[in-house]
């Protein structure tokens, strides 16, 4: 009896990661995919040992993931482009959807088999989400100043120790901004020894900026769920005071956060627990 090799390339893998601890999120998702170009059934990645997540049998893309069933891949399947959705079983985390571009392989096929490299895919927090040990955070709803009703998708900047960590809005305007917290700025010695107080009189003051642009969203797959793009790709809003305010005092286009060693900041705006913003038109 022969034996016979059978070349499987996979073509599309994610490795998940949280955008707040940078970890990598290896369980609980619901991740799927289905070609940007035209309606299809959406196809269900499979959960590998090592806990990122792949997909097989997409379609278009026979040929190169199974390179052995043809004589060779067909130029146009090189480069396919689609929308990836990733749906998490356990509420931690945003829907989210992405557009991606499944990369060209060699053909013939190298030997050993390659397969496309992992792409990573970093997911936000929900504002439902439990936050872990370590962490702090931000929690606020953005309301449109001139409607008064919630905006939807907005994006939260934060600018904690020279770089930006960043938030979402869910559908309701509900935010929960996790980060982990800015680098202690006062020595923890002293009385009393362990420096207890000291660390929870910790407080920073940081600089927080929204962006935007319900208009430019697009929703390739749920009508509820942005492409992920499309989110960070939105223009700067401008932040303002209570809109029945007297008086309300003028836009700006930052607002100072200040964050205290384990407590959670509300934004609030006169009391109410509120971001009003003017979405860029």
């Amino acid at each position: 009896m022969l034996a016979e090799d059978l070349l499987i390339r996979t073509l599309l893998g994610f490795r998940f990661v949280d955008a707040a601890t940078e970890q990598p999120v290896t369980s609980g998702l619901a991740v799927s995919a289905a070609p940007a170009a035209a309606r299809q059934p959406l196809v269900q990645a499979h959960r590998t040992r090592s806990g990122h997540y792949a997909f097989h049998h997409l379609p278009g893309l026979h040929a190169l993931a199974y390179p052995a069933d043809t004589a060779g891949p067909p130029e146009s399947a090189s480069g396919t482009a689609f929308l990836v959705r990733v749906v998490d079983r356990q509420g931690r985390f945003l829907p989210a959807v992405r557009h991606v571009t499944v990369p060209v392989l060699p053909s013939p096929p190298a030997s050993p088999p390659e397969a496309s490299p992992l792409l990573d895919f970093y997911l936000l927090s929900a504002p439902t989400r439990p936050v872990p040990p370590g962490l702090a955070v931000i929690y606020t709803r953005v309301v449109d100043v001139a409607t008064d009703a919630p905006v939807p998708h907005a994006l939260l900047e934060l600018e904690v120790d020279g770089e930006a960590v960043y938030g979402q809005a869910d559908r309701a305007g509900d935010v929960a901004l996790l980060f982990p917290y800015p680098a202690v700025v006062a020595p923890l010695s002293g009385s009393p020894p362990s420096g207890r107080r000291a660390l929870f009189e910790q407080a920073w003051d940081l600089t927080l900026r929204v962006y935007a642009r319900p208009g430019a969203l697009t929703f390739p797959l749920d009508p509820d769920v942005p492409e992920l793009s499309g989110v960070f790709a939105q223009a700067p809003a401008l932040i303002h005071g209570h809109p029945r305010a007297s008086p309300p005092g003028p836009p700006a286009a930052t607002r100072t956060v200040t964050l205290t060693f384990g407590t959670p900041a509300v934004l609030r705006t006169a009391g109410e627990a509120r971001l009003f913003i003017e979405p860029s038109p």
